[in-house]
């Protein structure tokens, strides 16, 4: 059995035997957004989480948004007056967040349907909420992909975006070697522009450092790539191949890295006025030299006050842990972008696929008994689809049905969710 599918079952393990989060924080960017998820991730316990996990479900309150460090830091100072989330964290305990900020524009006009909330667009896999079924939002996919990052993390807060569904082709055990740990996806680098604007140039980079440290830095076009390779600051590798990350933008932090950020970034948390983003604000200054943070538009001020912590923290840090590493989930890592329309069509109709992958998803959604290669009866031809929970008169051919009702339908290449029809002619369309 391959990786990807071991850690699929894994998944579905660690809700049934309890071995996910002890604690799920959810950061919203309205308190009506806040309220739903409070109420929901409780009513899916056993189909999504554990049945003994708390959750958490906070409203960012900061005008113009704090940004995913500030945000992070302030999302746990609200926990923490609700529930001693510290405590969790002290006693060796797994706690997660999710971050599901964004207006969604992408997804336009399907985020509507939901209240304007995107991390609740529905995905395929039918799941009870209090003895009622309904189909799996975005967020809940990835709450229930990533609590296979548990188990080994004890004592650590791992944040991840309520929008990435990765499935990781490696094995995603905690080496326990670093405080911090990006979530990354390491593969040689292409040797053309074209492929590497295509696949690597929006991502941040992942540089291997000295004695397994990692530096961090910002998105690079191919003539910046080609610069850092000129300078050494990229070098091949033993068999004469360029390895990089691509940051997922996901990281885990040891408790004392926590509780050093928090207190680091008291003012600002009482303030609320700056933004302050992981990336630029804290692994970057963090993982670079003065002359290149600055070369590379960085703040010289926030150089300096960043490298003064780590001074600080390093000097007090017992336990010889390293301060920034990263996790590589494996280069054949399945991503499944639900951000875009486009997209979600696309990445619902991998399903049908014979391919590796469409077994992936449906083993993902728990659709392989759903999935119809030819049938005719009751007035329905169906071809190549996957239909869940719905009831339709018609011809069907490579199209998913979830939750639908409709009369008479015709259609091809088509995705249909949640949705009362009483005729419907389509190819390649999505109706919601």
């Amino acid at each position: 059995m391959n990786m990807h599918l071991v850690n699929i079952r894994n998944m579905y393990r660690a809700v049934e035997t309890g071995q996910g989060f002890d604690v799920i924080i959810v950061v919203s960017s309205s308190q009506d957004q806040a309220d739903f998820w409070q109420e929901r991730l409780e009513g899916v316990r056993g189909w999504v989480i554990g049945r003994n996990t708390r959750v958490i479900s906070e409203y960012e309150d900061w005008p113009g948004g704090a940004g995913q460090l500030l945000g992070t830091l302030y999302a746990w100072q609200k926990a923490r007056a609700r529930f001693d989330v510290d405590d969790v964290l002290a006693r060796g305990g797994r706690v997660a967040m999710y971050h599901t900020a964004g207006k969604g524009m992408r997804m336009a006009p399907l985020p509507a349907a939901e209240a304007n909330n995107k991390s609740a667009i529905k995905l395929p896999r039918l799941i009870e909420v209090r003895g009622q079924k309904t189909p799996i939002t975005v967020l809940e996919a990835v709450i229930f992909q990533t609590g296979i990052f548990a188990t080994s993390r004890p004592g650590r807060l791992c944040v991840f975006w309520g929008d990435q569904v990765f499935i990781p082709s490696n094995p995603v055990d905690f080496d326990g070697r670093h405080h911090a740990e990006i979530l990354d996806i390491r593969a040689e680098i292409p040797k053309d522009e074209e492929t590497w604007k295509r696949d690597w140039q929006s991502y941040g980079l992942i540089l291997p450092g000295e004695r397994g440290e990692v530096l961090q830095r910002e998105k690079q076009s191919w003539q910046q790539l080609q610069k850092f390779i000129r300078d050494g600051a990229v070098k091949p590798n033993g068999a004469g191949r360029i390895v990089l990350g691509k940051s997922l933008g996901c990281f885990s932090a040891s408790y004392p890295l926590l509780e050093a950020l928090l207190e680091e970034s008291a003012r600002e948390l009482g303030e609320k006025r700056l933004k302050l983003d992981t990336d630029p604000h804290l692994w970057m200054p963090l993982t670079s030299e003065m002359h290149d943070f600055i070369a590379s538009g960085g703040d010289i001020s926030n150089w300096k006050r960043v490298n003064k912590f780590k001074a600080r923290f390093l000097a007090k840090s017992a336990g010889g842990l390293g301060l920034f590493g990263d996790k590589d989930v494996g280069a054949d890592t399945l991503w499944w972008d639900y951000g875009q329309v486009r997209l979600y069509h696309q990445n619902f109709l991998k399903l049908l696929e014979t391919s590796p992958e469409g077994e992936c998803l449906r083993e993902f959604y728990d659709l392989e008994s759903f999935w119809v290669k030819k049938s005719r009866r009751d007035g329905l031809d169906i071809e190549d689809s996957v239909i869940v929970d719905s009831c339709a008169e018609g011809k069907i051919k490579h199209s998913i049905l979830i939750g639908v009702n409709a009369d008479s339908v015709d259609i091809s290449g088509t995705v249909i969710i949640n949705s009362s029809l009483a005729e419907v002619k389509a190819e390649n369309a999505l109706i919601y």
